[in-house]
Parts: C-alpha cells; structure tokens; sequence
C-alpha cells in the first residue's frame, strides 16, 4: 500500500493546474515589475550593465541606508556622511576600464 500511495502522490505532484500556473505567472510578473520599478528608483545602480535581483535588493539597501545618513547628519550636522555609492561606482567603472 505504500508504494501505490507514492505513485500516485508522483503522478498527482507531476499534474498541471491551469489556475495555479495561471496565479504563478502573474506573480512573477507583477515581482519582475517591482524590480523594474525598484532599479527606477535608485540612483546608484549602473547603467551600464544588467544587474541581477541580488544587486537591485544590495544596492536598495544601500540607498535606504545613505538615506537614513543623510536624515540623521541634517538633525546632528556633527556626523560624517558615508562615501555615495554614485562616487563608489564610478571610481570601479574608471578602474574596470583601464
């Protein structure tokens, strides 16, 4: 009896369910246009080159971050404001290209 329940645990796990297919494309759609909309959004990504999810999310919180800074140093002027990753970036581009 064990074995028959697992072959037909594989042979329903092997079916397609339209709906679910259905709801799953929409989804990746509607977080592959989140991601378009987040490399909109911030400024230190670059341009120049395709950048994977892993990016968009590292360079989101590092906007996020240089944002908090920048709050942060306009209420206390005695703190000192991180390097922009605009600066970063171009610095790597300049050494990429030599």
């Amino acid at each position: 009896a064990p074995k028959l329940e697992a072959k037909m645990f594989l042979a329903i796990s092997k079916c397609k369910i339209p709906l679910l297919d259905e709801q799953m494309t929409m989804f990746l759609q509607d977080m592959n246009s989140c991601y378009s909309k987040l490399k909109e959004l911030v400024p230190t990504l670059p341009t120049n080159k395709k950048a994977s999810k892993v990016e968009i999310l590292q360079h989101v919180i590092d906007y996020i971050w240089d944002l908090q800074v920048e709050l942060e140093s306009k209420k206390n002027q005695s703190s000192a404001p991180r390097t922009p990753l605009t600066t970063l970036n171009a610095e790597l581009a300049s050494i990429s290209v030599e």
